[in-house]
């Protein structure tokens, strides 16, 4: 199998993000660059490229590459992932479309069965606009009240109530963690 180059790739994004191959390589920091280069990154990582290839080939360093990567991995959490994905995957199938044309053109004997298929991915629908509007002053809710701390109820006395404060403790600070707060 084949891997893209990286120069396919690059020319991918560029028609993925309808920008130019000098405002992508260009120090811009506008959104629409960086969200081009991180494709870039994304992308050319998961072929096996390392971080000081793919930093040359955009005229990065290999650190922003990594936080490239990293950025893209965060994004993939957040609401914007299904738009973010469907660009990754449209680059990477214009990328593998590319490379393999070239490849068919320039070095014949690769069989078929070694190119990488193409997948087909349906069409990307073009990014909602946001209203903002002034924000509004929801009431804080009210804190959920602490349970007893094991230490302070006696084992050997009363083991049912030890062992109801140990679960709710247990629990509270569960929900905690889930929320991404501190816990106890």
């Amino acid at each position: 199998m084949q891997r893209p180059r990286l120069r396919d790739i690059i020319q991918a994004a560029c028609t993925v993000t309808e920008l130019q191959r000098s405002e992508i390589i260009s120090d811009a920091r506008d959104k629409a660059s960086v969200r081009a280069r991180w494709l870039i990154f994304s992308i050319a990582r998961n072929y096996g490229y390392s971080y000081p290839q793919i930093g040359e080939a955009v005229g990065r360093d290999s650190s922003t590459v990594i936080s490239g990567v990293r950025a893209v991995e965060t994004a993939m959490l957040t609401a914007d992932a299904v738009y973010l994905k469907q660009q990754l995957m449209q680059v990477e199938r214009i990328a593998i479309e590319r490379s393999r044309r070239f490849f068919a053109r320039h070095m014949v004997n690769i069989p078929e069965a070694d190119l990488m298929p193409v997948p087909d991915l349906p069409e990307i629908a073009p990014e909602p606009e946001v209203e903002l509007s002034a924000p509004t002053q929801e009431p804080e809710p009210e804190p959920e009240p602490l349970p007893p701390r094991p230490s302070k109820i006696n084992p050997e006395k009363d083991y049912a109530a030890y062992m109801r404060s140990v679960d709710a403790y247990a629990c509270y600070n569960m929900r905690k963690a889930l929320n991404g707060e501190r816990a106890l």
